[in-house]
Order: C-alpha cells, then sequence, then structure tokens
C-alpha cells in the first residue's frame, strides 16, 4: 500500500467526523488557523502530536479581548507512515489496524464534543488540514494538575497536599469517570497529566485518545491493549506490555481506571513517581499481585509513604486505598459513583460540589497562583458553569410553545437496509441507552464508528432542533413520528423512526 493510500484510507472517516462536530455550538471559535496567534509549542515524546497554546480575538463584551486557547495537533500522517513501516509485510492487517485506529479518533472526538458534561473536557473547534494532513482540536487553557502537583512541592518543601484538597479533585474526576462509564466508554489514560483545572475550581478529565467502548460483552473480552502511563497502570494492564501476542494478554474493565485514579491520590501525596527517597517502584500493582498483598501490607515495606498517607488522611485513608481503590481483585474496587459518595462520607469532600470549588480555588490555586501569571481564563460555556445545546434552544423557543424537555420522551428504532439494529427509549438530556446501541452495533461490525457519529447527530439533533425551533403552530401531538434516511459506509442506508412522547 502506498502513503498516498494508506493516508486518504487512514484519514477519510476522521474527516467526514470532523463536519459533524467542527464547532461548540454553544462557544463559536474559528475553524482556521490564520485565525489563532501561536504563543507556545510543545511536541510530545513520540513527534506524532504537538501541543500548541494560541490565542484568538473574541467578540464578546470586550471586543479586543484575546482568549487563550490550546491547540492540540494530530499529526496523522506521521502515524500512517508508522503503520505502513510496522505491517508492510501484512496487507490485510494493515488495513485492520488502520481502520481501527482511525476508529479510535473518531470516538475521542466523539467524547470531546458530544459527551457534554461538566468535569469532561471538551472541544472549542476542530478542523482538518489538507496541506499538513493534521487535525487541530481547540481547547480550553487550563491549569494542568500534573503541573499544580509539581508548583505544590516546590512552594510547601515537599509536603503532601492533604485529603481536604486531594478529595474534591478525586470527587470531580470521579464525577466525569461515571458520565463516561455510563455511556460505555472506558477512559485507560487517568494520570495527573490528563487532568485540567478551571481558575474557578472545576476539574476536568481530558485525554481521550486511549478511550475504548465497551457496550457489548465481546468488547470487554478485547479489551486488552495496555494504553495509558506506565506508572498508573493496574496489574493486568502492565502484565500486558510483555505479553507477545494477543491471546496471551489479559482482558481489564473500568475498574483499571478506578486504579489509576488511586495512583493519582498517592502521587499527590508522594508525588510519585518522582519521590525524593524510598521511591515506589513504577510495577508496584504486579509486585502487589505475584505477593498476594493488599496495599496495606504493602506498605508495610515502604514506611515513608505509609507516613505520608497517615499525614494527608490518616488510617482511615490507609484503609479506604486497600480496600476499595488500590486493591489487586477488579471486583472488590470502588465505582466512580462510590467512590463520590465514599469522599463525602468520610468527610474528604463535600456534599456541594460549588463548596468544593471554592475550597480549592482559595485553598490551592490561590495559594500556588495568585496572580494567575499564564492568565488562565474561566469564562465561557462548561467552563465553571454546565450548558448544554439543548438549553440554548429551549430559550429560543421551546418555552414559548410551553415543551418541557425533561419530560419528553423519544422511541428511537434504527435499521440498517431493513435488518433492525434495535429501538431505544431515551430522554432529551440522556443518551446512554443510544450510546450503548449504537457502540454495541459499531463493536459487532454492523456499522462503523463514523455512522454511529452520524446516526446519532442526524437522528437526535434534527429531531430536538425540529421540536424547538418548528412552528409555533405545529402540532406534534397529531404528528408525532419522524422516519429519516442516511447514508452509511459500504453504501448502505440507515432507516431512523423516531416517535415524540409529549404525554
Amino acid at each position: 500500500m502506498e502513503l498516498s493510500e494508506g493516508t486518504e484510507l487512514f484519514t477519510k472517516p476522521i474527516i467526514e467526523a470532523i463536519s459533524y462536530i467542527k464547532q461548540d455550538p454553544l462557544d463559536i471559535w474559528p475553524i482556521k488557523g490564520r485565525f489563532y496567534r501561536t504563543n507556545e509549542v510543545k511536541c510530545s515524546k513520540t513527534s506524532r502530536s504537538t501541543t500548541v497554546t494560541a490565542s484568538t480575538p473574541f467578540p464578546g463584551q470586550n471586543q479586543n479581548t484575546d482568549r487563550l486557547c490550546v491547540i492540540k495537533v494530530n499529526h496523522l500522517s506521521r502515524k500512517v507512515e508508522a503503520l505502513l513501516k510496522a505491517f508492510t509485510k501484512d496487507q490485510s492487517l494493515l488495513k485492520t489496524k488502520i481502520n481501527h485506529i482511525s476508529s479510535e479518533i473518531v470516538l475521542s472526538l466523539i467524547v470531546l464534543n458530544k459527551f457534554r458534561h461538566l468535569n469532561l473536557m471538551h472541544a472549542h473547534a476542530t478542523w482538518f488540514s489538507n496541506e499538513t494532513n493534521d487535525i487541530k482540536i481547540v481547547m480550553p487553557f487550563l491549569y494542568c494538575l500534573k503541573d499544580l502537583i509539581n508548583l505544590h512541592r516546590e512552594k510547601m518543601d515537599n509536603e503532601p497536599l492533604p485529603m481536604v484538597i486531594i478529595g474534591p479533585i478525586i470527587r470531580q474526576v470521579c464525577n466525569g469517570l461515571t458520565y463516561i462509564h455510563n455511556n460505555y466508554v472506558i477512559h485507560r489514560d487517568i494520570c495527573s497529566a490528563n487532568i485540567f483545572l478551571t481558575r474557578g475550581g472545576t476539574v476536568k478529565v481530558g485525554g481521550f485518545q486511549s478511550a475504548k467502548t465497551i457496550a457489548s460483552p465481546g468488547a470487554l473480552s478485547t479489551c486488552k491493549s495496555p494504553k495509558g502511563e506506565k506508572q498508573f497502570m493496574c496489574s493486568k494492564k502492565q502484565l500486558n506490555l510483555n505479553t507477545i501476542s494477543e491471546i496471551d494478554a489479559v482482558p481489564y474493565e473500568t475498574s483499571s481506571d478506578i486504579w489509576s485514579v488511586g495512583v493519582l491520590i498517592v502521587q499527590m501525596i508522594s508525588f510519585y513517581p518522582n519521590e525524593k527517597f524510598h521511591k515506589l517502584p513504577e510495577n508496584f500493582a504486579v509486585i502487589m499481585l505475584e505477593q498476594r498483598k493488599s496495599f496495606e501490607a504493602y506498605l508495610e515495606d515502604h514506611l515513608q509513604l505509609k507516613m505520608r498517607i497517615g499525614k494527608s488522611g490518616g488510617r482511615v485513608l490507609e484503609l479506604a486505598l486497600s480496600e476499595r481503590i488500590l486493591t489487586i481483585y477488579e471486583d472488590e474496587r470502588i465505582t466512580a459513583k462510590g467512590l463520590v459518595q465514599l469522599l463525602i462520607d468520610k468527610k474528604w469532600a463535600s456534599a456541594d460540589v460549588k463548596k468544593d470549588r471554592r475550597l480549592l480555588v482559595a485553598d490551592f490555586i490561590k495559594i500556588l497562583d495568585f496572580t494567575n501569571k499564564k492568565h488562565f481564563g474561566s469564562f465561557g460555556p462548561n467552563y465553571d458553569v454546565y450548558k448544554d445545546e439543548y438549553g440554548l434552544f429551549e430559550s429560543n423557543g421551546a418555552k414559548e410553545r410551553n415543551l418541557q424537555l425533561d419530560k419528553i420522551i423519544l422511541h428511537v428504532a434504527i435499521q440498517v437496509n431493513e435488518e433492525t439494529m434495535g429501538s431505544v427509549n431515551i430522554s432529551i438530556r440522556d443518551h446512554s441507552v443510544l450510546w450503548k446501541l449504537l457502540f454495541e452495533n459499531a463493536e459487532n461490525k454492523h456499522i462503523t464508528m463514523l455512522d454511529a457519529l452520524k446516526i446519532y447527530d442526524l437522528n437526535v439533533k434534527v429531531i430536538v432542533e425540529l421540536l424547538q425551533f418548528g412552528s409555533k403552530n405545529f402540532d406534534y401531538s397529531k404528528q408525532p413520528t419522524n422516519c429519516r434516511q442516511i447514508d452509511i459506509s459500504e453504501g448502505r442506508n440507515v432507516t431512523i423512526t423516531t416517535i415524540l412522547d409529549l404525554s
């Protein structure tokens, strides 16, 4: 396969996916590079992505005020070159790998743009550069938790962060994780480099490039790739790093994200993996598994870490980590939602998340960066106040027609070439069962990830827009059914029947 052919096969679904998510409808940013000024450039270790700090004039209340942002540049051509080099002798496998990685990128775009939650990173704008075969993703300019941890270490003379600071951070991380897990996606790369904070104390989970859907039993059984930072991996993922073939690898599930959250807590206490003395091995998860030790027992060989955990959260924290979070037994690990409640029960987080955010601002962010040296912003939709596009549509007309969006149910039935994919009932603001249906069919190769995005976008979005922008004189009770067809991959078409239940 030639480079040009491989590049076209790889980029085609990604370019089409971008057409559905190119701008945040609540916060319009430019989708051309010429409208941005580059301030700082950082390249990844693999040179397959670049992070650019940039700014653009924002026509808001202050007409001449620049808004800072981060532009993530994904070098697709370099990915294709690496794939061609690795699999040139097996063209069939090469094509499979190209389709698989392309699908992963489409999924990351779906999570960034369609999974709307206050504790998830979102994209302002996305475009594809034909000249360089790059994706440019514009995202908010926020604090990175990894940088804040290092700054705390420097300013506080290596003192551990207390649980009254760690708790509000982890609580919001788990809020974001609960949302993506409920939508049948596993993150796979939870680490401090992928956690961000606004100036207003809102924590956001980012770094979705390793995300994977797990809507079907088959997907769970094949979730084996050791994605993420090694130090944050559970034992199964670390063991999979050294397997010769996929057959020898062991599957893991959403509880692997919880292990990573536990390591994140340890990092904020001991600055792992860069401790000053008595370093915790980066493969401590595997050592615990091989020795069949609990984290509590393992700490007996790492007394400095034990002391720091005690200083941060006492014996209660040590037991919580050992029994519910950093346990080698997956079925004993707490869920993200359960961890939020545990933090509240132990008084490490408030029942009121707004109170947690105020505490983080006063006792963490302003202590470390009172003057806001880099001018981090905290304004705009989904920075510190959650908004979704349906609320925007609602304010533009639904109230005039006396429609209560939260009470509306959509009955959605989907067919591919007259073969039924399934049917679900969804509410206006909870689409998890629809995502499950779409992801499950994508996992079973009935549709592609791009098809899932198209079906979602062209069904739900159009129906809701019709519902909210349609004629005031239109009687939905007399014509509640909408039937439409769209073209998907391989020359097939999808028929989507949606019934509006306004009762």
